[in-house]
């Protein structure tokens, strides 16, 4: 059975891990429990690096040669 991560889940994590932050929530100062929730460590943000390299592992030879190639050109 798969975990359910719902916002219910994030709240009660934040308000019995991280009440500090969950306060912040709660007054509107953090917009959000997604936000409260990548502000606590508890989900991390994707980087433009690990993008690129999602991205990479999805791109053809011929894409992967042409990215390169503008690559070298712009260095």
């Amino acid at each position: 059975m798969a975990w359910k991560r719902d916002s219910a889940y994030w709240t009660k994590r934040l308000q019995d891990e991280r009440p500090e932050v969950w306060a912040r929530v709660e007054g509107g100062e953090i917009a959000s429990v997604r936000a409260g929730c990548i502000e606590a460590g508890f989900i991390r943000q994707p980087t433009a690096l690990m993008a690129l390299r999602r991205e990479w592992k999805k791109a053809t030879a011929a894409e992967r040669k042409t990215f390169l190639d503008e690559v070298r050109d712009a260095a």
